[in-house]
């Protein structure tokens, strides 16, 4: 979020002068006035080298301006050159006093300028300097001082301190779309769908069409209570199985989740894998084609603001490929607003562990800890390591997810993994050790086509190094309500 600061009364009556006199242009202060005009509306219309050009062509006529040197120094803090914007604010202070709106205006493009550098503590002082030394500050600076320290927080995504200077810009001016519009904006950040709703929808009850409000509603309405996901997955393997076919699996899932409060959310799913291997002694039978049914159920609860915690059990009936049952429980701490760490654990029974993997135990343990970082709230990356072991073969591995949003509408999520342990292969009457690394790389892109509909193609690439690789391509169907 941007401000940009508002024109005061007495800049607004020069512009104004400026307007009735650049016709004439005789004069060297009727030059300078018509640089002036045709700058500032050059940097207004977005052609900013044009503008700066042109107001360094009304200062070089009338120096002694601070309303030149103003929209000079406003120029070149547009342009991103902001150790010359500084030079100019600081120069239109020192041509004026405290008793004039111009000097207020120039102390505002310095602590704004600083925010831009991403000196948040500096700015912050330099903004509440402002708010405690001018007495009277006229209604809309007021509204723009705070407005600018709320954003320097949201940018931190410190949402609370962001919303209660947002709200006393809303107090002064109860009206504001602009403030209307910051306060929807960081309650949908901070995941607080019910109030960004509310003010949303008040900005476009003043202003019907605005564009920013109209966008924010978008995005809110894909934001549903209930979320139906159907999809399925072919995977097919670089291996075959003992009557010498190609090792397939058809994957078929379906995953029901509900906001059942403000910070609570249930999950059920279930998954039908069927694949023509399975483990067995016997060639005709681990050759056919076999099916398990797995239904899970789970929920998640945010306890406090940086607090998230979820559990989640599975169970497989007659399982031929897939474990027994499997319990986990995972904990998401936020440390700050653009770092997280997380942590998981599972336990996994599978009674035909031995007969997969000499030695195996049934009872495993998975330990799973990760780091979540916050580029902007729709690029982030995530750091996930995995231990996972039953006491004797322990497997180690790690993952990389990067997720971008384009919009609420899309997003691509893209995963690698790598992975190394020690596995027992049986040959004959002897046991051979051997070190097996795999790794995997994932790409998945999200598509709404409207609020309520959207589809999830995936491509997976997975190779146990030496042994085998497999290719899975996936589409789901989302539906939320």
């Amino acid at each position: 979020m941007e401000v940009h600061v508002r024109i005061s009364a007495l800049v607004t009556a020069t512009l104004a002068l400026c307007i009735i006199t650049a016709p004439a242009a005789s004069a060297p202060r009727d030059r300078a006035a018509e640089a002036l005009y045709l700058g500032k509306k050059a940097l207004y219309e977005g052609k900013l080298k044009e503008g700066i050009l042109k107001l360094e062509e009304a200062n070089s006529i009338d120096a002694g301006n601070p309303v030149i040197v103003f929209f000079l120094a406003k120029g070149y803090s547009w342009n991103g050159e902001l150790d010359r914007a500084e030079e100019y604010y600081r120069k239109a202070m020192s041509m004026s006093n405290t008793n004039d709106d111009i000097y207020w205006q120039a102390s505002f493009g310095i602590a704004q300028t600083t925010a831009w550098r991403k000196q948040y503590a500096l700015a912050l002082e330099r903004y509440q300097e402002i708010l405690s030394k001018h007495q009277k500050t006229p209604p809309d600076l007021k509204e723009d001082v705070l407005l600018a320290m709320g954003d320097v927080h949201a940018w931190q995504k410190e949402y609370p301190a962001a919303i209660s200077l947002y709200e006393k810009a809303l107090a002064d001016r109860p009206a504001s779309v602009e403030v209307l519009n910051r306060l929807g904006q960081v309650y949908l950040w901070d995941k607080n769908y019910k109030a960004s709703r509310a003010y949303t929808e008040k900005a476009l009850a003043i202003e019907s069409n605005n564009i920013e409000a109209r966008r924010r509603l978008d995005d809110l309405d894909l934001i549903k209570n209930y979320t139906l996901t159907l999809g399925y997955a072919y995977t097919s393997f670089d291996a075959n199985n003992p009557e010498g076919n190609k090792i397939q699996r058809h994957t078929a899932n379906a995953y029901f989740d509900w906001q059942a409060g403000d910070d609570l959310r249930m999950h059920v799913e279930t998954t039908v894998l069927t694949q023509n291997y399975v483990d067995s002694a016997d060639p005709g039978t681990a050759s056919s084609w076999n099916s398990d049914v797995r239904t899970g159920i789970g929920v998640t609860n945010r306890f406090t603001r940086n607090t998230t915690a979820g559990m989640l059990f599975t169970y497989t009936y007659s399982p031929d490929i897939l474990p027994d049952f499997s319990g986990e429980a995972s904990i998401t701490q936020k440390i700050s607003p653009i770092f997280d760490i997380t942590g998981l654990y599972r336990l996994t029974y599978d009674k035909k562990a031995p007969e997969r993997m000499a030695g195996a135990k049934k009872a495993s343990h998975l330990v799973s800890p990760g780091i979540i970082l916050y580029f902007t709230e729709m690029f982030y990356s995530r750091l996930q390591g995995y231990m996972d072991t039953d006491g004797k073969n322990t497997f180690y591995s790690f993952m990389l997810q990067q997720t971008y949003a384009f919009s609420a509408r899309d997003k691509t999520d893209f995963y690698i993994s790598y992975g190394k342990g020690k596995n027992y292969l049986v040959y004959s009457d002897a046991t051979i050790p051997l070190d097996v690394v795999t790794f995997s790389i994932t790409l998945a892109h999200t598509h709404f086509f409207n609020p309520s509909f959207g589809l999830r193609p995936s491509f997976m690439y997975h190779n146990r190094v030496n042994y085998y690789e497999d290719y899975s391509f996936g589409l789901e169907g989302v539906y939320q309500f």
